[in-house]
């Protein structure tokens, strides 16, 4: 199972809840839990452009992410813009539902796990934690 963004949360809510069905994890830019005080800037400020901007801007800015040519960001804006069809009350919906916690649960966590990220410490894994999540591998 691979999982981007808040696709890597859900598949990794996905492979604590359900072991049986995810034999191998990708995470990439994805992350286990925010700081609540991060994550109270990041949703406040988020509501506030969602209610200022135009829904046509949002989506554009979205799209702009990737104007590249390489094969992969080329796939992403045609998916992206085959399916991203969001109304303003849409976005407010998503930015106003408190983001999951789901790193007390890592060690839950059977499969391979690759995490395309950065190191443990600026996923989230503190020492702590570590030791659950041992079998990782981070790039």
């Amino acid at each position: 199972m691979v999982g981007v963004s808040m696709g890597g949360v859900v598949a990794q809510m996905l492979a604590y809840s359900y072991p049986g069905y995810v034999k191998s994890l990708v995470l990439a830019d994805t992350w286990c839990e925010m700081p609540d005080q991060t994550s109270k800037l990041v949703m406040a400020l988020t509501v506030l452009l969602t209610k200022l901007l135009p829904v046509q801007f949002i989506n554009s800015a979205t799209y702009s992410l990737y104007k590249g040519k390489q094969p992969d960001q080329v796939y992403t804006r045609e998916i992206l813009s085959k399916s991203l069809k969001f109304t303003k009350k849409t976005f407010l919906v998503m930015k106003t539902t408190p983001l999951p916690k789901i790193k007390e649960h890592l060690h839950r966590i059977a499969a391979d796990t690759l995490v395309m990220y950065g190191d443990r410490k600026s996923y989230g894994i503190d020492e702590e934690r570590g030791a659950a999540c041992a079998g990782w591998r981070f790039l």
